[in-house]
């Protein structure tokens, strides 16, 4: 239960790094073409609504992948879940499971 508790929680690291990186690409690059300056919208980050949302129709509509924050709460959801994994593997039974596991050599 804790190894698949760790591999859910490094999927949710990587999935929502991946996401935050490609929010920042996306949004960067909108600003580059419309000729504006300063950081990406950080409330588009987790939502389609308003602006964010009339960005990513339209990148949709010409082609292109827009940002989905979908990705990044589907990361976070990961995270919490091997989290919860992690915690409720208890030690006590895990070191039990591996010293049965153990054999005595026998002469």
């Amino acid at each position: 239960m804790r190894r698949l508790g760790k591999l859910v929680l490094v999927a949710g690291c990587m999935c929502s790094a991946a996401s935050v990186l490609y929010w920042y690409w996306f949004y960067e690059n909108v600003m580059r073409a419309l000729g504006e300056r300063g950081a990406p919208p950080t409330e588009c980050l987790l939502t389609l609504k308003g602006p964010c949302g009339l960005i990513a129709g339209a990148a949709r509509f010409l082609g292109y992948a827009p940002y989905d924050p979908h990705f990044l709460w589907a990361g976070l959801l990961a995270l919490g879940v091997g989290i919860a994994l992690i915690a409720l593997s208890s030690p006590e039974k895990t070191e039990r499971s591996a010293a049965a596991n153990r054999r005595e050599p026998q002469l």
